[in-house]
């Protein structure tokens, strides 16, 4: 005869309304009274139908972002530890402010691993200490360190040394003669050598 009018049977009742009915939350071990079970903030019907992750586990992949973390915050694969391969894990990359599903976020041909890892440079920001040279430019034209903005510390920052004056920014006194190649160019002398202060502007 069936159930009274108006009244759902187990195997149609949905009491949570997350478009999975009781029956079907039971065989999966989900909560019928939760939409969303393990409280990642993606719902049960969509972790199963539409990013296939796992309703009853918070992470999924195990790499420490939760599913709702990884699917509606960073673009990042909910499945795989290491979205991009880089052999660094999402969290990793989250945790440094990196793009996990990029393999180079900043765009500035460093790798996000290699300035994660080798260099603790700022995986987002082309120019991690502001100083108006790239951090590629410092690590392979200058040889400065990208996370110092004046690397000799001779009051002149790392882009002034390299394209106006032409002093070495890795040396606080460039022609060697005692004084600081900040200190000779606040005087108007030459920190190249002799004579007068002298600018000629490398672009």
């Amino acid at each position: 005869d069936g159930p009274p009018e108006g009244v759902e049977t187990y195997e149609a009742a949905d009491s949570d309304n997350d478009g999975l009915n009781d029956k079907k939350e039971k065989e999966l071990g989900t909560d019928p009274f939760i939409s969303d079970s393990d409280g990642d903030t993606v719902e049960d019907k969509a972790e199963i139908e539409e990013y296939d992750t796992n309703p009853t586990k918070t992470d999924t992949d195990g790499d420490g972002l939760t599913d709702g973390e990884e699917i509606f915050l960073l673009n990042s694969d909910p499945l795989k530890k290491d979205t991009n391969s880089n052999g660094m894990s999402d969290e990793k990359e989250a945790e440094a402010g990196a793009d996990p599903s990029k393999i180079d976020t900043d765009q500035d041909s460093l790798t996000d691993k290699k300035e994660i890892l080798e260099y603790n440079t700022e995986p987002a920001k082309k120019d991690t200490d502001g100083d108006g040279l790239a951090d590629k430019e410092e690590i392979e034209i200058g040889k400065t360190d990208p996370t110092k903005s004046d690397t000799d510390n001779d009051g002149l920052n790392d882009r002034e040394e390299l394209r106006v004056y032409s002093t070495n920014p890795t040396k606080a006194d460039t022609d060697g003669d005692g004084f600081e190649d900040g200190q000779e160019v606040q005087n108007d002398y030459n920190p190249n050598g002799e004579g007068e202060l002298k600018i000629e502007t490398n672009s």
